[in-house]
């Protein structure tokens, strides 16, 4: 690139449709991973489960249980699924490093620099779990190891795919693809 001249990309077609999908699936799989190790996790360091009741356990799943249906409700506005999809496919353009198109070009660039400043999470989420480390009691090891290790594991999954988004924004802010931005 040293004579101005930049290599073909790669452009992500008009129907995005199937791009938009593998997102959406990776997105998908970091939650699937991560989020019940850490929900476990608090639950076997911040309660003593042993000590529940019948009574508190099926209170425990219909919050959970009507948590996870409002956020679904919520998902199903056409307004939401809009901005989803076009956040969805600036990262997709942005993780695989491929020209999202006209018009898709800015959109794809701020995410980019979202991305890039994502290394606060990295620095942060174990700082926001400490303390969930910190005030369980060691004397049960029967539920604070299995939790450390279930908090650990979801940690671990979420940094891990934070990682890889900012190092995906920092390549493309550092050799954005496509024609060379004003």
């Amino acid at each position: 690139m040293t004579d101005g001249t930049r290599a073909p990309t790669r452009e992500i077609g008009d129907d995005a449709t199937a791009e938009v999908a593998e997102r959406a699936r990776e997105e998908l799989r970091v939650t699937a991973l991560a989020l019940p190790p850490l929900l476990g996790g608090v639950v076997l360091l911040g309660f003593d489960p042993a000590g529940w009741s019948a009574g508190a356990w099926v209170t425990a799943a219909g919050v959970g249980l009507c948590v996870g249906l409002l956020c679904w409700l919520l998902s199903r506005s056409a307004a939401v699924r809009r901005r989803r999809a076009a956040r969805l496919l600036s990262e997709y353009a942005v993780v695989h490093h491929v020209d999202p198109g006209q018009g898709r070009r800015v959109p794809a660039d701020r995410q980019a620099r979202e991305m890039a400043r994502g290394w606060i999470w990295i620095a942060v989420f174990p700082l926001l779990l400490a303390p969930q480390l910190a005030r369980t009691s060691w004397e049960d090891l029967g539920t604070s190891v299995p939790g450390t290790v279930l908090l650990v594991a979801g940690c671990g999954v979420i940094l891990a795919d934070r990682l890889r988004s900012v190092r995906a924004g920092r390549r493309w802010l550092a050799d954005p693809p496509g024609p060379p931005r004003d």
